[in-house]
């Protein structure tokens, strides 16, 4: 039998640790509640993450299923109105992701691994600024 990986249930289960460990999340957007409260600048921001699917990994397996093992890869984006906020809301999130257990259907996640934190940067394209920092993330999988 050749197994077929199907991607959405692991993004399912990354975006429902995430969102259990207290975070407020959105999926490949940004999700509703976050940002600024109100007029931007002059009230509360509610900090985020945009979670994207990436081009997956290594792929591997035994002979007879050589697809059986893949490492899916996401990027995790945290976005808050501070450099304090934003890296404060990425540790948050490494916390979770390197923590928790994410657990599938049919697949065993053997583990989750924190590939690089491409870094923080002011984005100035919005009215007022805000952070944005992005780090990478594989879910290495097996079939169960």
């Amino acid at each position: 039998m050749v197994t077929v990986y199907q991607s959405r249930p692991i993004t399912d289960a990354v975006l429902a640790s995430l969102n259990a460990g207290g975070i407020l999340v959105g999926d490949g957007v940004k999700p509703v509640g976050g940002g600024w409260s109100g007029t931007a600048g002059a009230s509360t921001f509610v900090p985020y993450i945009v979670l994207y699917s990436m081009p997956v990994g290594t792929i591997d397996g035994p002979l007879m299923d050589p697809q059986a093992d893949v490492e899916a890869r996401y990027s995790i984006n945290a976005v808050g109105m501070s450099r304090k906020q934003t890296d404060t809301l990425a540790d948050k999130a490494r916390i979770v992701m390197l923590s928790t257990a994410v657990n599938v259907t049919g697949r065993t996640v053997l583990r989750i691994a924190w590939l690089t934190q491409v870094g923080i940067g002011r984005d100035d394209e919005s009215d007022p600024p805000i952070w944005v920092a992005a780090d990478r993330y594989a879910a290495m999988s097996t079939p169960t």
